[in-house]
């Protein structure tokens, strides 16, 4: 004959069960013990638990339905903290409902292997919503604000937003800081460091157009040291400061030439070398892009020490010549015409000494 009765049961290992029993298993109403402080109260089917609630030693605590002894169906987790999370369960895993933060952040959505992934929002207590898919833990979606993302540390695998723009990175404190990739919507495509939202530190920016920069940044511009290479195929590499090539750097050009010196605000200016294809050496001063002021230019066939006016032999100057010829005076338009007065070469040597190394 099969009997029912509420009895204590004591067990070797040290738990206990205060309940009803039926044909000496445990059915009904009850509360069962762990010796390690674990305690369940609630319904039990066959041994096995089915609905109640589970508290374990360090005060986290479940309400709900149970499977196997597992969290299986409608169920509540509530955490030390005050966080907790309402909805469907597997296995003791989350599946799919609504996880409340202590910051008053909320996600909605589903689960895998306990972690945010498929459709989901996450809600900010600053108002601030991600809405879309995530992957492994990682938002993939539309947020529909970028000014404050949120107030907490969070990894954000991609997102996309309105205008058109995307970034897969880090956000801390609601900004793109760290490591990360920004694709705009123009073609252009930055991959780097952040700080603040903006590419600032070690970074590389491919143009649409093809061109490319790698270096340093700050502020979203090219600042410190770096190379540019153009899709022309020339290409630069020094001082960058506010986007513009400043301080010294080296230039190669296409069509074989190589400049080699100071730069200022994107232009060559200042003391450099000039090197062309056929061995031509110019080595002095420079402006606005330009040959211009004393300096020297050797070729197979003679070497010019003199002044130079846009590009051009300009001023008082010597040509020396292969075989030994030498003119020296007036020079206008690259053409020499002479001199009623002509300075010794003493005087000559020490006025370009700067640039006839």
């Amino acid at each position: 004959m099969s009997q029912s009765r509420t009895s204590i049961h004591r067990y070797p290992n040290g738990d206990v069960y205060d309940g009803k029993l039926f044909n000496n298993q445990k059915k009904g109403f009850g509360t069962y013990t762990w010796a390690d402080g674990t305690v369940f109260n609630g319904f039990f089917s066959n041994d096995n638990i089915t609905h109640g609630t589970i508290t374990w030693p360090d005060g986290e605590s479940y309400e709900g339905d149970f499977q196997n002894g597992l969290q299986n169906g409608r169920g509540k987790y509530i955490w030390v903290d005050g966080s907790y999370f309402e909805g469907e369960f597997k296995n003791d895993q989350r599946v799919s409902g609504q996880m409340t933060f202590k910051q008053g952040h909320i996600y909605e959505g589903t689960f895998k292997n306990d972690i945010y992934d498929g459709s989901g929002s996450f809600k900010y207590a600053s108002g601030d919503t991600m809405q879309g898919s995530f992957t492994n833990g990682k938002f993939n979606g539309k947020i529909q604000s970028a000014d404050s993302l949120m107030r907490t540390k969070l990894n954000i695998q991609s997102i996309e937003y309105p205008n058109g723009d995307s970034y897969e990175g880090n956000i801390v404190n609601g900004k793109r800081n760290g490591k990360g990739t920004l694709k705009l919507k123009n073609g252009n495509t930055y991959e780097g460091e952040f700080a603040n939202n903006q590419p600032e530190g070690s970074g590389k920016l491919l143009f649409a157009n093809g061109d490319k920069y790698e270096g340093q940044f700050k502020n979203n511009m090219f600042h410190g040291k770096g190379t540019l290479k153009l899709s022309s195929g020339d290409s630069y590499q020094g001082d960058f400061i506010n986007d513009r090539r400043h301080g010294t750097g080296t230039i190669k050009y296409t069509d074989g030439r190589t400049y080699q010196g100071e730069f200022n605000e994107d232009q060559r200016t200042g003391c450099g070398k000039l090197t062309f294809p056929d061995g031509t050496i110019y080595t002095g001063q420079f402006l606005n892009g330009q040959i211009h002021g004393i300096g020297k230019y050797a070729t197979k066939n003679y070497v010019y020490k003199g002044d130079f006016e846009n590009g051009h032999k300009q001023g008082t100057g010597r040509i020396e010549f292969e075989n030994g010829t030498v003119q020296e005076g007036r020079f206008e338009n690259d053409a020499y015409v002479g001199s009623d007065t002509e300075p010794s070469p003493e005087i000559l040597e020490d006025n370009y000494k700067l640039v006839a190394q």
